[in-house]
């Protein structure tokens, strides 16, 4: 989801959604007009094709949304983790991202930051309570949590749908792969820590009416 920051109160940013992102999971997804527009597939192509080594690659949220024209400065790529949840809303901003380009298939790092981890709400509010919300300015504030999805697409072809592979056991990563992945999510838990310091300030604006 795509959120807007519309201004502030109580020292805190107010941000209200606008809309959804066609982000990855298929051939017109943002990730890959993106990983196109950088020229990531025709440098994987290039230097790997052939040597069955992935191509690393590793960019910002924020230039995602520099990319679909948004301000980043004023905009947040934010990840719905339980959207049919009831009585539950959590909420994660998506601050970084790192591929690993095959041939066929391409595995991928996000680190997110927490902004609501299931919070409670009222049964029959979930879609409201996500519409407008207070969060901290800090946009590294709280503890870096990290997701792999596995998408079949590389840099000669693919669908760039999920694979079935990740309905049962989430990413394959060969030893290249676990060894990169691995390497950057210590250095993102040294860098932010590893406990939560804003969650607790963050509030729903739908618990403020």
């Amino acid at each position: 989801m795509l959120y807007e920051k519309t201004g502030e109160g109580d020292n805190l940013d107010v941000l209200e959604q606008r809309g959804g992102v066609t982000f990855g999971g298929n051939s017109k997804g943002l990730l890959l007009k993106y990983l196109v527009h950088r020229g990531t597939l025709e440098r994987a192509r290039s230097s790997v094709q052939g040597s069955k080594k992935p191509y690393f690659d590793d960019f910002l949220a924020a230039d995602l949304l520099s990319f679909q024209g948004h301000d980043p400065d004023s905009h947040r790529l934010v990840i719905d983790l339980k959207p049919r949840a009831k009585e539950n809303v959590s909420l994660y901003e998506v601050r970084e991202l790192w591929v690993a380009i095959n041939e066929t298939w391409t595995p991928i790092m996000l680190r997110v930051h927490p902004l609501f981890m299931d919070e409670k709400v009222e049964k029959g509010r979930e879609g409201e309570c996500k519409r407008r919300i207070l969060v901290d300015p800090d946009r590294d504030a709280g503890y870096p949590i990290h997701d792999i999805i596995y998408l079949s697409g590389g840099y000669e072809k693919g669908s760039w749908n999920p694979s079935r592979l990740g309905q049962y056991s989430a990413a394959l990563l060969f030893p290249e792969v676990a060894e990169h992945f691995s390497r950057v999510m210590l250095e993102n838990l040294d860098r932010y820590g590893s406990k939560t310091t804003s969650l607790s300030i963050n509030r729903l604006g739908c618990k403020q009416d």
